[in-house]
C-alpha cells in the first residue's frame, strides 16, 4: 500500500482511491479464494482496515463525503480502540457532510466516552456540544 499512501501524502486522492480499492479488492479476493489460515486471517484484517479507512479519508479530502461513509461503514473490526476511536470520529465528520445529524451526534457522543484517544475525544464533545446548541438536540 505504499504506492496508495505516497499518493494520499501528495493529495493526489484520486489516484490513492484506486490503489486502495485495487488492495482492498486484492485482499477480498484471496480470502475469499483459498481456505485462510488463521496467520492469514490475522495478516489481512489490518491492511482491510487500513486501506479502507484511508479510502475513506481521501474521498473526505476530494469532498465525497458520502463515499466516505460506505468505506468508514465497511469496516468490520478495528486494530484497537485508537483506531476504532478515529474510524468513529471521522464516521460522524462524514455524516455530518451528509447531513445526517443524529447519526452524527450519536457516534460524537459514543467518542465523547472514549479514553483511548484523548485529543478526538475533547473534539467530540465540544462539536457535540455545538451540535446541541444548534439543532436543539
Amino acid at each position: 500500500m505504499e504506492d496508495a499512501f505516497e499518493h494520499y501524502e501528495k493529495g493526489s486522492y484520486k489516484e490513492a482511491t484506486i490503489e486502495y480499492k485495487a488492495k482492498i479488492k486484492e485482499v477480498e479476493n484471496l480470502t475469499t479464494r483459498t481456505p485462510n489460515s488463521e496467520q492469514e486471517e490475522a495478516e489481512s484484517k489490518p491492511i482491510l482496515f487500513y486501506a479502507h479507512y484511508y479510502n475513506a479519508l481521501s474521498y473526505m479530502a476530494a469532498g465525497n463525503a458520502a463515499k466516505a461513509t460506505r468505506e468508514l461503514k465497511a469496516i468490520n473490526e478495528s486494530p484497537d480502540g485508537y483506531w476504532h476511536s478515529k474510524q468513529q470520529w471521522y464516521l460522524a465528520l462524514a455524516y455530518l457532510k451528509t447531513d445526517e445529524i443524529a447519526k452524527a451526534t450519536a457516534l460524537l457522543q459514543h467518542v465523547a466516552t472514549c479514553n483511548e484517544v484523548a485529543e478526538y475525544r475533547q473534539k467530540a464533545i465540544q462539536l457535540s456540544k455545538a451540535l446541541q446548541k444548534e439543532y436543539s438536540l
